[in-house]
């Protein structure tokens, strides 16, 4: 029977886990049947779904009995296991604005027993139905699906069907109770047939005004505690406590340089009693900080509350964390534990301001922090911790020897806890015989402390006998494995991994050889499938299997697993792939470093080349660089200058400069690699397809087509007789051709290249593949240049929506398909949507690229011609000025983008009646392109055109007349005789005639573009408006002239002309 209603809402509560390693949470809403997300089991298909419940000790299968995706809602059936499963109470009554809820949920990371949310119904969407908005709370991934219980009524308002927005301030959302009920009537009978015989919740209810608020946790990372008793240190923890709230930072310290006196212990237990205290609300980030990248565990941290960082130095985003937290002000504890240098962590600090409180733990002083020295534990509390091991009745018979031995352990935590398991093991076992046994570790235990000053080996010599009684207690398969474990990084440990270590050892034996370690403290479980060493230990472990002649094995063993896991690493990752691979990085970084003599030849670049990838894929390409260098170095020093893994990584490096817009680093690299995979692995091999296709497109980045083409073209050729017709590769050859032929402006060659690699990757990827959201933007691009509007929107749409599912928000892409969607609206004149889009492309580029990117040239670019299209000119310009000179400072004077920004500051000018600004702005982008691109490009068009519409706002109409003629053939000649431009040309050139009073054929050039402008952008587009209304100044302009005999008898120029002689 549960306490409290919170405690029920729990009970009802369980953990979703798909086949895949998916999860979620979901809810008992009628015996055998659970309510969660639809999102939560959409790929579940007919598979069961592991279910577990009440602190995960239940467990179940369910499968899916009927879904609505529309409000994202899945009804599960399950066997239920036992007869008193309790189920929640839905509320027959809408959630009012205001209402304070109460969540409990399953998030994918860190939380193995659940998380408790208490946020606030903010207000409710426009959509229809109309969803919940939640703000105050924040909804992490996993907890999607938990039901959401209105402490008003104590009944179920709701449930959680989305995470917090990273550009708003919601905290979530979620489908109201009342709209299930409507979807799923028999509920209704179902709820009154079990609450009628369980009274359990109702009674809850009768009493709610006693049921007080459970305090507000705030998110948090923190490990699991592996102590079995935390004794004596009441006093510190108050201590801690105080001082933390009367300065910005304390440093915990013990005996300089002493491990195993429990400093850890201390700042995590006090990090858990405030944690479920609500102390500090807006969060506890816990950072390992020996051997592991602080930096990176900050913004890991920040992305699990939605926080997105800026691509750059990592002191930057950090930087950028702390002063953006989302739950500013609430108060925020971070915790560094086992700090070795104060230098290395100080970066990375947050401002010393009253909303965060920093905690330390350290061997050592250092010198203007706040120190709480914390000693060894008193006789007393160290006798307390034997008991509490042991058994009271044991020690208490032994209770002179059992003082003798701590005393003899230095009364230190870890060498009791050590020496207490020891004991608790064999209940035959003496004190005194224990002693007896110490006396005989005692060379061997000097032996790990050889390195030690004198103060700390006699600090530490009783946690080097206690840690060499423990291991003479294991058997030879137990020290391998405490060997390998080892090797590992100071991380957390996923059981899978070391699995994958020892492949030839049974599941059950390897199980049964963890028991053994965790029966004698020398290892900790600190999540589900998840263990670490104590840093001590593993410093330990490390010195004592050093020279063991077994122990190169399981080094090579451990580099092989690594390497296998590191090499599926990919340069498309997905939020799920990034999710799980977090905490496997460091280990990775372990074997890439640590490690790296014990890799194999053939797998000497994979570890660093795996991280370099999983920091890349993210768009973190300050992160990736070094790594990146790493992989090219090692490569060349393991296998020398003339081999295919050389090649990759010459590769992967000039990939990585291409991204951050340093083409010319990026050139000879590829160009070397290209040539090492032709003398090494001959003409005819899928690598030397990859980077023929990866030099072209650096190429045609820069604007040289004409070298592109021929390499695009061969490695066409190559992988279709190399790998089949039926090939991702070949799917991207494909998308890269049609690329390049709409740069130059070959719509009819591009289209069906395009189809053809759009279809390829849904029938080889399927639909949900980053590959595909690539191939339908490119695909919609085409129809925007096209101006076949219509048809490129919901490829728009549908590239950014599953970018966004399967990348995260958080990611180049997606400010790629913002940029596009934004333009494509720009284009039908759809300028306040279009505004808002342009603003997140930039930011999002900003933050995830640095200010000096190529991409973020073109969101300034962007963004200031939507306000130059709106007349926003003082807005525009500084952001026209910042675009052309990142361009050229990236990309160098000669590149088509260059030549963009030129034209486009010269159009401001233009519209400002600047002329003499313009004019050689103009020139220069013209020159430029012709040079670059061709005469035969629509941007060669552009140009002319423009520099035309220069010369007659002067009244050079001798000098216009044959640009707008050059450039109406030049764009009917690209781009087809019904493409928008086509009509902007026609009524540019008829408007110039009109000027002159030459009408000869201007009435037809009017017409032509109004017919064009309605079936391409549609009859309320201002292009067609204007053209109309030009059409009508030209109609009244010939008959005040008196020359109306010359206009033809089309109806709507008859129309117009009966309109104006009636007026």
């Amino acid at each position: 029977m549960a306490d409290t209603l919170y405690e029920l809402l729990h009970d009802c509560t369980v953990k979703l886990t798909l086949a895949n390693g998916e999860c979620g949470t979901g809810f008992f809403v009628a015996p055998g049947r659970v309510l969660t997300c639809e999102h939560v089991v959409r790929r579940a298909g007919d598979a069961p779904i592991a279910m577990r419940w009440r602190q995960i000790h239940d467990f179940a299968e369910a499968r899916v009995e009927q879904v609505w995706a529309e409000i994202d809602l899945a009804l599960l059936s399950f066997e239920p296991p036992q007869s008193d499963l309790p189920c929640v109470y839905l509320d027959d009554e809408d959630v009012r604005v205001g209402d304070q809820l109460y969540l409990f949920g399953y998030p994918a990371r860190d939380y193995e027993n659940g998380r408790p949310i208490t946020p606030e119904c903010e207000g409710f969407t426009g959509d229809e139905p109309p969803f919940i908005m939640l703000e105050q709370g924040q909804v992490q991934p996993g907890m999607s699906g938990a039901a959401l219980l209105n402490r008003r009524t104590g009944k179920v308002c709701g449930m959680a069907k989305f995470t917090r927005d990273e550009y708003s301030s919601l905290g979530g959302g979620g489908v109201k109770a009342t709209i299930i009920m409507q979807r799923l009537p028999v509920l209704a009978e179902w709820q009154q047939a079990f609450h009628q015989q369980d009274g359990q919740w109702q009674s809850f209810v009768d009493h709610l005004g006693t049921l007080p608020l459970p305090p507000r946790a705030g998110p948090n990372n923190l490990p699991r505690s592996g102590t079995k008793a935390f004794v004596g240190r009441e006093t510190e923890l108050a201590n801690l406590h105080t001082q933390l709230h009367q300065s910005d930072r304390i440093a915990i310290t013990a005996i300089r340089g002493m491990g195993g006196i429990g400093k850890t212990e201390l700042a995590l237990q006090y990090a858990l009693h405030h944690r479920d205290e609500g102390t500090y609300p807006g969060g506890i980030c816990w950072l390992q900080s020996r051997e592991q990248d602080v930096a990176s565990q900050i913004v890991r941290f920040a992305k699990t509350v939605g926080m997105l960082t800026p691509e750059g130095e990592l002191a930057d985003q950090v930087a950028y964390v702390w002063a953006q937290w989302p739950l500013a002000p609430s108060a925020m504890l971070v915790v560094y534990d086992d700090v070795a240098d104060f230098a290395t962590i100080q970066p990375y600090l947050p401002p010393q301001t009253e909303q965060f409180r920093v905690l330390l733990t350290t061997r050592q002083h250092f010198s203007g922090l706040t120190t709480l020295e914390i000693d060894v534990l008193s006789p007393e509390a160290a006798l307390k911790l034997l008991r509490s091991i042991v058994g009271a009745d044991r020690i208490n018979a032994q209770l002179t020897e059992a003082a003798a031995l701590c005393t003899r352990l230095g009364h230190l935590p870890l060498a009791l806890e050590l020496v207490g398991r020891y004991l608790e093991l064999d209940e035959d076992l003496t004190i005194a015989a224990v002693q007896a046994e110490l006396d005989e570790m005692r060379t061997d235990a000097y032996a790990l402390l050889k390195d030690d000053s004198a103060a700390n080996m006699t600090a530490k010599l009783g946690v080097a006998e206690a840690f060499e009684l423990s291991l003479r207690r294991l058997d030879e398969p137990s020290q391998t494995l405490a060997t390998l474990l080892c090797l590992f990084a100071t991380a957390p440990i996923a059981w899978d991994w070391v699995q994958a270590c020892l492949p030839d050892v049974p599941t059950p034996t390897l199980r049964q050889q963890r028991q053994t370690l965790l029966q004698n403290s020398l290892l900790q479980r600190v999540g589900a499938e998840t263990y670490q060493l104590h840093p001590l230990i593993q410093e330990f472990l490390r010195v004592r299997f050093a020279d063991a002649a077994s122990t190169a094995p399981l080094q090579q063993s451990y580099c092989i697993a690594i390497a296998q896991e590191a090499n599926q690493i990919s340069h498309n990752q997905t939020q799920s792939d990034i999710l799980r691979l977090t905490s496997f990085i460091p280990h990775v970084e372990e074997a890439a470093t640590t490690w790296q003599q014990f890799l194999a030849d053939e797998d000497v670049i994979t570890p660093a080349n795996g991280v370099g990838l999983f920091y890349y894929s993210q768009g973190a390409f300050q992160q990736a660089e070094p790594w990146f260098e790493m992989v090219l170095n090692s490569g060349r020093g393991r296998l020398g200058d003339d081999h295919p893994a050389v090649a990759t990584s010459l590769n992967n490096l000039a990939g990585l400069y291409q991204s951050k817009g340093r083409y010319g680093e990026a050139e000879p690299l590829y160009r070397d690699a290209l040539t090492l995979y032709q003398r090494l692995l001959g003409d005819d091999h899928p690598a030397v397809a990859t980077s023929l296709n990866n030099l072209a497109e650096l190429y045609r980045l820069q604007g040289r087509y004409s070298e592109a083409e021929p390499l695009y073209r061969d490695a066409l050729t190559l992988n279709r007789r190399l790998l089949g017709d039926d090939h991702p590769d070949v799917a991207t050859s494909l998308n890269n051709l049609a690329l390049l032929y709409q740069s130059q402006g070959s719509y009819s060659e591009a289209e069906p290249l395009y189809h053809d690699a759009l279809t390829l990757c849904q029938r080889l990827l399927g639909d949900d593949h980053p590959d595909v959201a690539a191939s339908l933007n490119n695909l919609a691009g085409l129809y925007r240049s096209q101006g076949r509007y219509s048809e490129a929107e919901p490829l728009y749409h549908d590239a950014l929506t599953l970018r966004r599912r399967l990348l995260g928000d958080d990611h180049p892409a997606v400010a790629q398909s913002l940029n596009n969607l934004a333009t494509l609206y720009n284009s039908q004149g759809r300028y306040s949507e279009a505004e808002s889009l342009y603003r997140d492309a930039l930011t999002l580029h900003q933050r995830l690229l640095g200010d000096d990117h190529p991409d973020v040239a073109t969101s300034l670019n962007n963004l200031a011609e939507l306000y130059r299209s709106q007349g926003r000119y003082s807005e525009a310009e500084p952001l026209y000025r910042d675009a052309l000179t990142l361009c050229q400072r990236l990309l160098g004077d000669d590149h088509p983008d260059v030549a963009t920004s030129l034209n486009n500051l010269a159009e401001l000018y233009w519209s400002q009646g600047r002329y003499g600004e313009a004019e050689p702005l103009y020139r220069d982008a013209l020159t430029l392109r012709q040079r670059l691109l061709g005469d035969n490009h629509p941007d060669v068009a552009t140009s002319l055109n423009n520099l035309a519409a220069l010369f007659e706002a002067q009244g050079r109409y001798g000098e216009a007349e044959p640009l707008a003629v050059q450039a109406l053939q030049t764009s009917a000649k690209a781009l087809g005789e019904t493409h928008p431009d086509v009509g902007i040309r026609l009524g540019n050139l008829a408007s110039l005639r009109v000027a002159q009073s030459n009408f000869a054929e201007v009435e037809a050039m009017f017409l032509q573009a109004f017919s064009i402008f309605v079936n391409s952008v549609g009859a309320e587009h201002p292009y067609t408006n204007e053209t109309f209304n030009r059409l009508c100044r030209f109609v009244a302009t010939v008959q005040a002239a008196g020359q109306v005999p010359i206009l033809s008898d089309h109806p709507l120029t008859q129309a117009l002309l009966q309109q104006i002689e009636g007026q």
